[in-house]
């Protein structure tokens, strides 16, 4: 079920074609539709499978999924979720975003079809269980807190609760500073030196600060 090393290689070309126009979009405050549309057609182009079978599966498990399971599949693409959240909260009925959802719900779709080896009900059950997990633990936040924290055009609340504050919701900006304060303080990284595409090499120390969870430095 693995796709060969062609597809692959096309796979990671798409990909980086894909960040690189990205990039230059969220740098660009000017960007137009058409050129996002490009951009959606590039995560629509990108997603291939290694057999009909697959591809016929996956299209089979996106299709019992609901609307809400669909775009938050889809938006395990960092690329797809980001466009959603900046550009196209007016153009959600539009065909190419309507394209882009289904295609990377498929990619979504694609990977647990993988683990499951092929098999339908083990592939429906393991993506709406992850699509649960996503829902459950707000793992959107995660992202947004970074980008969007005081942003007056996004939620200020995340579907976290404080446990410590009589289950009071988490603010974006308070889960960024919680994120920021474990990297910063309680697990340092150090960067030692780049991959071969340049990307940055961290190491990560265990925790220096115990938790009630832990009990352990």
């Amino acid at each position: 079920l693995l796709p060969n090393k062609q597809q692959q290689q096309h796979n990671h070309t798409k990909r980086n074609e894909t960040k690189s126009m990205t990039m230059t979009s969220i740098n660009n405050n000017q960007t137009t539709m058409k050129e996002f549309k490009t951009i959606l057609d590039a995560l629509i182009t990108s997603l291939t499978f290694a057999s009909s079978a697959m591809k016929a599966t996956c299209t089979q498990v996106v299709n019992e999924l609901s609307m809400e399971e669909m775009e938050i599949a889809a938006s395990t693409s960092y690329v797809y979720w980001w466009l959603s959240k900046k550009q196209l909260k007016n153009n959600e009925d539009a065909e190419c975003v309507k394209n882009a959802r289904h295609a990377m719900a498929m990619r979504e779709c694609r990977r647990h079809c993988i683990g499951e080896g092929g098999d339908y009900q083990k592939t429906l059950l393991a993506i709406k269980e992850a699509m649960a997990y996503r829902i459950e633990f707000d793992l959107d936040s995660l992202r947004a807190c970074t980008e969007f924290a005081g942003d007056p055009n996004y939620p200020s609340e995340t579907l976290l609760k404080d446990k410590e504050n009589d289950d009071e919701p988490i603010s974006l900006a308070a889960l960024r500073e919680m994120i920021v304060d474990e990297l910063v303080n309680k697990q340092a990284m150090v960067v030692r030196g780049h991959g071969k595409e340049q990307q940055a090499i961290l190491y990560k120390h265990p925790r220096t600060v115990p938790t009630k969870e832990t009990n352990i430095l």
